[in-house]
């Protein structure tokens, strides 16, 4: 089992009900991504959003975070996600 974390910087026009309406709208997708075990949505008054993921397989999460779903954080937030995983007590790049 493998737990990630992504953030992304949101745009400024995107306050947090907007953000929060969002989740709401993409929650269900989820349920499709192979390998996922939890998703928990993330949002910060700092302007920075995103996901705490729990995956069974590394393999699963790096095949989710290469696909379809990046060209949409891209899209949708104008910059790549920073997601990180622990490895031997560190944070490191996952992808």
């Amino acid at each position: 089992m493998i737990t990630a974390t992504v953030r992304y910087k949101l745009p400024s026009h995107i306050d947090y009900a907007a953000c929060r309406a969002h989740f709401h709208k993409i929650a269900p997708g989820f349920r499709q991504a192979k390998g996922l075990i939890s998703k928990h949505f993330i949002w910060s008054e700092s302007g920075w959003a995103g996901g705490i993921y729990q995956w069974e397989r590394l393999e699963d999460a790096k095949a989710f975070y290469s696909g379809p779903w990046l060209d949409g954080i891209v899209q949708r937030y104008g910059m790549q996600p920073q997601i990180a995983a622990p490895f031997g007590g560190q944070y490191r790049t996952l992808l």
